[in-house]
């Protein structure tokens, strides 16, 4: 289905949607897993994402092209792809309810549910549709811990811009009623540089990372004229070589460092007076600019030119009520020059570097794309070991015995990683019918053997009480962390199993020594192994 790949240029809209349903259907989830499920996903913009996250929580999807259905004969919620005259790309939303000629859904740009009437939502819907069914929904695994880990991730995460909030009020504090030398334009100043440093930032992370949604979001803020990439990628974007990007960090995070450094000191903010009314022609250049050739305007740059606009005037202020010029001294020019040379030479050597690393992170995701081809996928497992002796007959089979695609897992039955590869092996079977998974343990059936007791074990279930039991049991033994066998016996009420299910077992480790099984959890699909540098967990993009 080719709609399923419809990329969608916002990242956040599928965690919004993911969000809004897994909340509808009231899953417990915790966001730091949702954006590691989004970010793992080889297509995270995609439809295809939202389908395959859900999945992990048990929430069925089948994706559609609506044509002529009604809304009101869908049941709600569904995803829907939407685009706005004046939005630069479509977007996600979830539609929560229809009713009669109202339909209220979420807006992906606001993240807040709004009601309209059906022919307007007409109008913006692209007919792409991803119907839900909550009923076999599932919380997320390990979800109490999973919620106290990110609790103290965020704690950690946000701590530096507590402290550099607690460290701006202090100042301020500091400035206004202890420092009695202070002048009155320092606590404007203190707050002037914290917003122009924080816009200058975005202007920076613009340069690495155009297309992330918090930037396209601010840079769409004025409608169709808002373009900050025409603008910052424009010939007059640049002076000395350098684009006005990096000036204008290096100039707002100095400034910003000097309000830190010399709070209390008269003659550095007078200094800061004059060379904030010296800035201001660039903003009458950049006005032009934008206005006049250009003809698009970036909102992060008129942001900052009103804070340098701002300053400005304040400055010109303070100058008049002092009645006379300031004699600066020589040190705090040597310091002006100091802190704004270093903060300039590390914003200019540092940014290329922050520019290869997204940039790698954008050619991994383009690798993931080709590396989950079927194609591809296909090409190299035709080139790996093939099985030279047939392993009908062998090992627990689950699924349908006539399905087309057949995954045989190699394992031992107390081996960590192949207990963390059962349920995804398991999760492809139950979603794809056309595919089968034969299990076929590494016991070898010698008395000193402690395999032997559950695989025989295992295999007296699927004799003695079906298959349907046996994959229970399957499932429970892997679960269970202990791996206390007796205790895990108990349960069947099963004797002489080790008698019974013997030459099983030797049959099973023939065939494992005819293959020259080194390692478990060793996996073959259709008859190859599968190739180096595939994960059990990625079978998923190709049979699901």
């Amino acid at each position: 289905m080719r709609f399923l790949k419809e990329i969608v240029k916002s990242e956040s809209a599928v965690k919004i949607a993911c969000a809004c349903i897994l909340k509808f259907y009231q899953v417990k989830f915790t966001s730091s897993n949702l954006l590691s499920l989004i970010d793992g996903h080889n297509d995270p913009h995609s439809m295809l994402a939202i389908k395959d996250v859900l999945d992990e929580y048990s929430v069925k999807s089948l994706a559609i092209l609506r044509k002529n259905i009604k809304y009101d004969d869908i049941e709600t919620p569904f995803v829907s792809v939407i685009q706005k005259e004046d939005w630069p790309a479509a977007s996600f939303t979830v539609v929560i309810a229809v009713n009669g000629n109202k339909i209220s859904f979420l807006d992906p740009q606001t993240n807040n549910l709004v009601t309209a009437e059906i022919s307007y939502f007409e109008s913006i819907d692209k007919d792409v549709l991803l119907l839900l069914d909550g009923r076999t929904k599932k919380d997320e695994y390990n979800y109490e811990q999973n919620r106290i880990n990110e609790k103290t991730s965020n704690f950690f995460s946000n701590l530096p811009f507590y402290l550099g909030g607690f460290l701006i009020l202090t100042l301020l504090f500091l400035q206004v009623f202890i420092f009695k030398n202070t002048a009155w334009i320092s606590p404007i100043f203190l707050l002037t540089s914290t917003i122009g440093t924080l816009c200058s930032t975005l202007l920076i992370w613009h340069e690495i990372d155009a297309f992330n949604p918090l930037i396209r979001e601010v840079c769409g803020s004025l409608g169709s004229k808002s373009n900050c990439n025409a603008v910052l990628s424009s010939r007059g974007a640049r002076f000395l070589g350098i684009s006005w990007s990096i000036w204008g960090f290096a100039y707002f995070s100095s400034f910003f460092l000097y309000q830190l450094l010399f709070a209390d000191s008269v003659s550095h903010v007078s200094l800061w007076s004059y060379i904030a009314l010296m800035t201001f022609p660039y903003v009458i250049y950049s006005l032009y600019y934008q206005a006049k050739v250009v003809r698009q305007w970036c909102p992060l740059c008129l942001i900052v030119q009103c804070v340098i606009t701002f300053n400005a005037c304040v400055s010109l202020i303070y100058i008049s009520v002092q009645n006379n010029f300031t004699e600066f001294g020589l040190m705090p020019l040597i310091n002006t020059i100091s802190i704004f040379s270093i903060s300039l030479m590390l914003t200019y050597f540092l940014l290329p570097v922050l520019k290869k690393a997204q940039q790698a992170k954008n050619h991994e995701l383009q690798l993931k794309k080709i590396r989950y081809r079927r194609e591809v996928f296909d090409a190299l497992l035709s080139t790996s070991n093939s099985i030279t002796q047939s392993p009908e007959g062998l090992g627990i089979l689950l699924g349908d015995p006539n399905a087309k695609n057949e995954i045989i897992k190699v394992c031992n039955p107390y081996c960590g990683p192949c207990s963390k590869a059962h349920p995804e092996l398991e999760a492809i079977v139950a979603g794809n019918p056309d595919t089968k998974l034969r299990i076929i343990f590494s016991a070898t059936g010698e008395d000193w053997d402690i395999k032997n007791a559950p695989v025989s074990l295992f295999l007296e279930i699927q004799e003695k009480m079906g298959d349907q039991v046996a994959h229970t049991a399957l499932d429970k033994w892997y679960a269970g962390g202990s791996k206390d066998f007796n205790k895990f016996s108990e349960e069947y009420q099963l004797d002489n199993y080790l008698v019974h299910q013997h030459h099983k077992i030797r049959e099973m480790r023939e065939w494992y020594d005819t293959m020259k099984i080194r390692v478990t959890p060793t996996i073959f699909v259709n008859g190859r192994e599968m190739p180096d540098g595939y994960r059990v967990k990625e079978l998923k993009n190709f049979f699901l």
